[in-house]
């Protein structure tokens, strides 16, 4: 919290202390910001499990089994096949290792959390005779300060994988000329193990907007090639002039998105 407000506050200190506005750019966030996030997920795992005087021996091995073999399984998973199912060690050849321990961290924490939560279902349903719908309403009523924990450390944990997944993004921008006329094969752009080529633009329209529609081959890693057609639109009345069509290639792993400004020249800068 400090560091963000830190890095919020950063342009009306640097004119306090400086003389002139410091801005941090998103990266910057990114660069003090995992660090501390990390932590947090780490303290979010463990100190849930520590319960006082009650930490040491077999309970406290009970405790963190299961969770610890789960974050084991997702790491090794995610260095043996993670390239394959979008979750790899690395991305852009270098190694990833915000995600690296994300991905096991938050394993451990929704899976803890769940165990709680199933320990709590046994010995009520033991204790009191009930079926399971009876002694999760019971624990429900009865203990919603621990079941309320345990949702916000599921949702915690949700968040960050979110947060991890957003790093294997990558993107390129260029500008581009079609294949009609550079006098045969488009010009390309590389992402990663995807590359973009420029084929031509259609101009069409109608008595809303006029359109033009760029027509852009995507070949994926797999081998396969895609056609995308983003554009742009501008209407003929309204506030809104221009709005700009965004062609997305969706998949269960990834998803690849492709946008385009024209110039006046037929070429398009493709991002």
């Amino acid at each position: 919290t400090l560091a963000m407000t830190a890095a919020i506050l950063a342009p009306v200190l640097g004119r306090w202390f400086g003389g002139s506005a410091v801005q941090i750019e998103p990266s910057g966030y990114v660069r003090f910001m995992a660090p501390s996030g990390a932590v947090v997920l780490f303290l979010t795992s463990v100190c849930p499990l520590l319960a006082y005087r009650r930490t040491a021996g077999k309970r406290l091995l009970s405790v963190v089994t299961l969770p610890g073999i789960a974050a084991l399984v997702v790491l090794a998973a995610q260095v043996a096949a993670g390239d394959q199912a979008g979750f790899g060690a690395r991305v852009g050849g270098r190694l990833n290792w915000f995600a690296l321990c994300v991905f096991p961290l938050a394993t451990f924490v929704i899976v803890a959390a769940l165990s709680d939560v199933a320990r709590g279902l046994i010995v009520r349903s033991r204790e009191a005779k009930e079926g399971v719908a009876a002694a999760a309403s019971w624990l429900v009523r009865s203990g919603r300060r621990r079941t309320g924990s345990d949702l916000v450390h599921v949702g915690t944990a949700l968040m960050f994988v979110g947060f991890a997944g957003a790093s294997y993004q990558q993107t390129a921008q260029r500008m581009l000329r079609p294949a009609v006329s550079s006098g045969g094969a488009g010009s390309s752009l590389t992402v990663g193990d995807w590359r973009v080529t420029y084929l031509d633009a259609v101009r069409t329209g109608n008595d809303e907007y006029d359109e033009i529609q760029l027509r852009v081959q995507v070949d994926a890693p797999d081998g396969t090639s895609h056609l995308a057609t983003p554009s742009r639109r501008e209407y003929r009345t309204g506030s809104m002039r221009q709005t700009a069509e965004v062609a997305i290639l969706s998949g269960v792993v990834r998803d690849f998105y492709v946008a385009a400004q024209l110039d006046d020249r037929d070429a398009a800068s493709f991002l």
